[in-house]
């Protein structure tokens, strides 16, 4: 699994960017919205990513951290069925489990600028793990599968370097895509 990319923004189109990471470059499919985010080419950039591999291809797809928040908070279904893995009844639970719940971390508030959250402690993981797992749950998948999936995308979060502000929306992503991979009907 590809969690993220880092390196030099070196073009901008209508439906991807592309991100030199040491002499690789990668082409990432995303919104016109999350393209519009990103900073002016030649610009150093960080952009979580979900690997959708098919038979006949595979696609790395961008997606922006504040566009999902965005997503869930307005209830825009159109817009989080367009992630990969995410179907119509899994992008509907979401929505039901999570609507205003990842604003205060995209935004920052209750959160030092260290990604610490408020009184200065950083969320432990073992927390996460617990309200991340719930929250699947809520949406009607499995306790153990919610849970299985949640220490695995946990693993992969931490083994490509994802930033405390940013580990509960990414273990969520990566946890639900996983889960509705593995439904029928989604």
């Amino acid at each position: 699994m590809i969690a993220s990319v880092s390196g030099t923004l070196t073009h901008k189109g209508a439906e991807t960017a592309l991100v030199d990471n040491n002499g690789l470059e990668w082409e990432l499919h995303t919104s016109s919205r999350s393209l519009e985010a990103l900073p002016a080419v030649g610009s150093d950039v960080h952009v979580y990513t979900h690997l959708h591999h098919r038979e006949d291809q595979m696609r790395l797809y961008g997606i922006g951290s504040a566009e999902l928040a965005e997503a869930l908070e307005a209830g825009d279904l159109p817009r989080l069925t367009q992630i990969p893995g995410l179907g119509t009844k899994t992008a509907q639970k979401m929505i039901l489990a999570l609507k205003g719940k990842l604003t205060l971390a995209v935004d920052g508030v209750g959160q030092g600028s260290d990604g610490t959250g408020a009184g200065g402690r950083t969320p432990s993981a073992s927390g996460v793990e617990a309200d991340l797992t719930a929250a699947l749950v809520k949406m009607g998948f499995g306790q153990r599968e919610s849970r299985e999936a949640v220490q695995s995308a946990l693993r992969a979060a931490r083994e490509a370097g994802v930033e405390a502000t940013q580990l509960e929306e990414q273990v969520l992503r990566m946890a639900a895509a996983q889960l509705s991979s593995l439904t029928t009907g989604d």
